[in-house]
């Protein structure tokens, strides 16, 4: 295991959540279906060598703005300052970049972390890697939480992927709701 690697696994092609312990390593935790699973990962090195022998991050992280959000994906979002406070945009640079807004949402008091990459196909955008309690997966989308703890929620359109995350008072209704909002908020050009 190495500090400057990023490591995803899946279980039968979806995301799995694992945790790292010092002693351990990796520990990944999961219900046992009732048929062989196929445990994959991958592995890649997040951190590059610059011209000058240093190195630095893979993504690099720029503050941004939701008009250049807008002009590099097409998703226009319509997020009032006095329900959505405190906006925060970052560009994660890449290829399609990913784009971060944290904000506190006046509806329930909560702190919310949106997120969107312009690869329909990018799957779990959310960068939160816990050992999820409770989980909802529909057509739609895909819930993973720890009741009232952290959670994230995933979807996608024909255009982009989208993860809504939670670092406390996470619940089914709250990722949900915050989904909803997001979805109503944003306009594609």
């Amino acid at each position: 295991v190495a500090t400057d690697t990023d490591y995803s696994f899946l279980l039968d092609g979806e995301p799995v959540r694992y945790t790292y312990d010092d002693k351990k390593g990796f520990v990944i935790q999961f219900t046992m279906p009732d048929h062989d699973v196929k445990l994959e990962y991958d592995s890649r090195n997040s951190m590059l060598a610059m011209g000058d022998g240093s190195t630095g991050m893979v993504n690099p992280l720029t503050e941004s703005s939701l008009a250049e959000l807008a002009e590099e994906t097409g998703y226009t979002l319509t997020l009032p300052e006095d329900t959505f406070q405190n906006l925060s945009v970052i560009r994660i640079a890449g290829e399609p970049a990913l784009y971060s807004l944290t904000f506190l949402y006046n509806g329930d008091g909560n702190w919310y972390t949106f997120r969107l990459q312009r690869d329909p196909a990018a799957g779990d955008i959310s960068g939160m890697c816990y050992a999820w309690t409770e989980q909802e997966v529909t057509e739609s989308h895909k819930l993973y939480w720890v009741e009232d703890e952290q959670g994230i929620c995933l979807w996608q359109d024909e255009h982009a992927a989208f993860s809504i995350a939670m670092e406390e008072h996470a619940s089914r209704e709250a990722l949900l709701s915050m989904r909803t909002c997001m979805m109503e908020s944003m306009e594609y050009d």
